[in-house]
């Protein structure tokens, strides 16, 4: 990852003599976002045969795909994916992928149509399957194994005879989001301090009003079906992103006066 790229999803200054340090923490960052999107709506999809030994052949198909997911404003995590297929024998190999936050279904399938891939990965409502490129489900058996702690987070699918495991991580592009460029009824992924404890916490949430201090969502209790008002205040803030950029909002009202 660029210097550059590990300052922004950091939120400070990389230096020669941190860099190793602020590289360790950001891939644990990423790591945690794609958790985080493992519990929301997520695509991927790994290009046939390029692999981490000849992926320098492919630069130019890669540097491709790469153009047309940031046309589309969409944010990913490039990635190195780990295929376990049990047919006859089994077959493990790694392939060059990208894991894109909240994509739509049709872009997904424009996505692996375009560069002729065959499969495509889309998570939706905490559900994960597998889809020929032509947007048909693929039917597999679930799997009950559990692989431990470690490896079920990087878990992708669970099949009996299709596994997908996030190998390692090779570069991000996030589309950051200005303060003042936050609308009512965005979908966010904020990444904040606590002011008080300096913890950090990553959520994913809906804007529900915008204030001169801070965001206002909604967190629902994981006891009762109560809902409460949760505030994001923009000092705390390190970064956001915006995932429905291109939606039409029902809400117009803009929040101008914070500069970030």
């Amino acid at each position: 990852m660029k210097v550059n790229q590990i300052s922004q999803l950091l939120g400070l200054k990389v230096t020669s003599q941190n860099k190793k340090e602020a590289l360790e923490i950001s891939i644990n960052l990423l790591a945690k976002i794609i958790e985080l999107f493992k519990n929301h709506n997520f695509g991927l999809f790994t290009f046939y045969e390029i692999n981490p030994q000849n992926y320098k052949l492919y630069q130019q198909k890669l540097l491709a795909c790469e153009n047309y997911l940031n046309s589309k404003r969409l944010n990913y995590i490039k990635i190195i994916a780990q295929w376990n297929l049990k047919f006859k024998d089994v077959n493990n190999f790694k392939e060059i992928g990208y894991f894109i936050l909240e994509p739509t279904f049709d872009e997904m399938i424009e996505l692996t149509k375009r560069f002729e891939q065959d499969l495509f990965v889309y998570a939706s409502d905490r559900k994960i399957n597998l889809f020929y490129s032509n947007g048909n489900k693929i039917e597999l058996e679930p799997d009950k194994v559990d692989f431990g702690n470690l490896a079920n987070k990087s878990l992708i699918l669970n099949f009996i005879d299709f596994k997908l495991f996030v190998d390692s991580i090779l570069d991000f592009n996030f589309n950051f989001t200005k303060m003042n460029e936050i609308q009512i009824d965005d979908r966010l992924v904020v990444f904040a301090k606590n002011k008080f404890t300096f913890n950090t916490h990553l959520e994913l949430i809906n804007v529900y009003d915008i204030r001169q201090n801070g965001i206002i969502s909604f967190e629902r209790s994981k006891i009762t079906p109560a809902i409460s008002p949760k505030v994001f205040h923009f000092d705390e803030i390190i970064w956001v992103l915006k995932l429905n950029s291109d939606r039409v909002k029902s809400n117009e009202k803009i929040y101008r006066k914070a500069i970030w």
